[in-house]
């Protein structure tokens, strides 16, 4: 679901938080309602149902907060305070796992449990992800000289290049409205 090539896409594009909100309002109003219980079986092009799509999405949208906090250097809280599935399969200390691990422990779950289940799940994490979203401050969305921590970020990873803000940007626009418009144009193909 998150594309670590287009991150640098996010660099020095930055925008207000509530212009943020309003791309983020915009695209789930328009997938939202395109997702009905009963009707989220059908597979997409990657080889997962709509329905193990959907776990991935509320997956990166609970994301958002816990790592706004690590970037502000607050203490990172308890995965059963933010993570919606079955079990993280992370424990303290342990290395953030690829995309493809959480993917595919997402779609398990979403095997394991209704489509009601998922989209409650999905519109629990969005709600999260909008109010973290909203904390973010003037200095936190602007682009250009700023903080950069690099602790716990792989030297590999795209957002070893960026700012504190550039990243928390980043992690709203690639955990929120861009896999909303993603998921959607799935759906319409």
């Amino acid at each position: 679901m998150t594309d670590s090539g287009t991150f640098g896409l996010y660099a020095g594009v930055m925008t207000s938080a509530e212009e943020l909100l309003k791309r983020i309002d915009t695209s789930w109003h328009g997938l939202r309602p395109a997702l009905i219980v009963g009707q989220l079986g059908s597979p997409l092009a990657d080889g997962r149902t709509v329905k193990e799509t959907v776990a991935c999405v509320a997956f990166w949208n609970e994301t958002v907060a816990p790592v706004f906090a690590w970037m502000r250097g607050q203490p990172e809280p308890p995965a059963g305070q933010w993570y919606g599935g079955a079990d993280l399969g992370i424990g303290g200390g342990e290395p953030w796992p690829k995309d493809d691990v959480h993917h595919a422990r997402e779609a398990a779950w979403a095997r394991s449990v209704s489509d009601g289940d998922v989209l409650a799940r999905l519109d629990r994490a969005h709600e999260h992800a909008v109010a973290a979203v909203a904390t973010l401050t003037a200095d936190e969305c602007r682009p250009g000289p700023g903080p950069v921590d690099n602790t716990g970020i792989d030297p590999d990873h795209p957002w070893a290049r960026m700012t504190s803000g550039e990243r928390m940007v980043s992690k709203a626009d690639s955990c929120t409205y861009r896999l909303y418009d993603a998921l959607l144009g799935q759906l319409s193909r």
